[in-house]
């Protein structure tokens, strides 16, 4: 089916819907965590990454925007539009 004017256009945005993250800030506030044996900055995206959306957003909403926990036997706080975000679209 050809459109009536062939001038009009369409946009479509697709959004994935798993956090993002802010890599430099990352490596600059964890990095030192990093190993020859573990990359902690790793570690700790996939950690968070292991999270459903809606369960990650109730972590953050209950911690004033953070998500805090315990890995590799470090203590980690992360702050919602600094370290991550929900996702491209946030």
């Amino acid at each position: 089916m050809m459109p009536e004017d062939e001038q009009e256009q369409v946009k479509l945005f697709i959004y994935l819907a798993t956090p993002k993250f802010n890599q430099s800030k990352l490596e600059a506030d964890f990095g030192s965590k990093n190993s020859d044996e573990v990359n902690f900055v790793e570690d700790l995206k996939a950690y968070v990454l292991s999270f459903s959306r809606q369960n990650l957003k109730d972590r953050v909403s209950k911690n004033n925007g953070k998500v805090s926990f315990r890995l590799n036997g470090q203590d980690v706080e992360l702050n919602h539009g600094t370290h991550f975000f929900y996702d491209v679209k946030d």
